[in-house]
């Protein structure tokens, strides 16, 4: 008789424990926008502006992000996290970043739409990872906003 009651107790012992050791959810790149700061050819310099969305029931630790920014199709810097975010629990967070890039790679094609006035193609690839090591890719596409100038 008591051996029908032993394999729920240890079920349910075991079936709370798996919902602590639950792997967060990955946290979303909901925005991205990059504008241009200042173009002195070969370099330009970009500000980089992510949103992270959480879909987790506690706040997660962003350790660290990297990412690969690439323009025209060519990559041509890195951006990484200054310092460590935390996402509110079922919330969004703003992260700011700031990429010097060496354009010389793409040249031509970056010199031909800043001249045109064409929308000068971003793609930024990256990871984002926990302090314990848990990392999700990401990728994000867009145009380059230009600053302007008064």
């Amino acid at each position: 008789m008591q051996r029908r009651h032993f394999l729920p107790a240890v079920l349910a012992i075991a079936l709370s424990g798996c919902a602590t050791l639950q792997r967060p959810i990955a946290p979303e790149v909901i925005a991205s926008r990059v504008r241009l700061v200042e173009a002195q050819l070969p370099e330009i310099r970009l500000a980089v502006e992510l949103t992270l969305r959480s879909r987790n029931l506690l706040p997660l630790p962003i350790d660290a992000l990297e990412a690969t920014l690439s323009l025209a199709g060519v990559d041509v810097g890195r951006a990484a996290l200054a310092q460590p975010v935390t996402l509110p629990a079922y919330g969004e967070a703003p992260v700011a970043l700031d990429v010097r890039a060496d354009a010389s790679a793409a040249l031509a094609r970056i010199a031909a739409a800043l001249g045109a006035a064409a929308p000068l193609e971003y793609e930024l690839a990256g990871t984002l990872r926990l302090a314990d090591g848990t990392a999700w890719p990401f990728r994000r596409r867009g145009a380059v906003l230009r600053s302007r100038r008064p």
